[in-house]
């Protein structure tokens, strides 16, 4: 059974939206060359907590905001 919220396309805006927090998350890690005390950026915290309420619009947002992101990764690994 899937934790999913049920809206059309659910499926596929959590997969875009998981690839934007990890891109955020590396470059920002990089960026800061800091081993501790490093925290993930706003924006990723923000969409953290919209996934976790299953915020249609705020997701959908998102990953229109940041479609370079999972456009890129998507291109790289086409569908078999």
């Amino acid at each position: 059974m899937s934790n999913l919220p049920v809206w059309p396309g659910a499926d596929v805006c959590y997969a875009r939206a998981g690839k934007i927090n990890e891109h955020l998350c590396r470059t920002s890690y990089a960026a800061a060359k800091v081993k501790k005390g490093w925290r993930p950026p706003e924006e990723v915290a923000e969409l953290i907590q919209a996934m976790n309420r299953g915020d249609e619009e705020a997701i959908k947002a998102a990953c229109q905001r940041y479609s370079h992101i999972w456009a890129e990764s998507a291109e790289s690994h086409p569908p078999s």
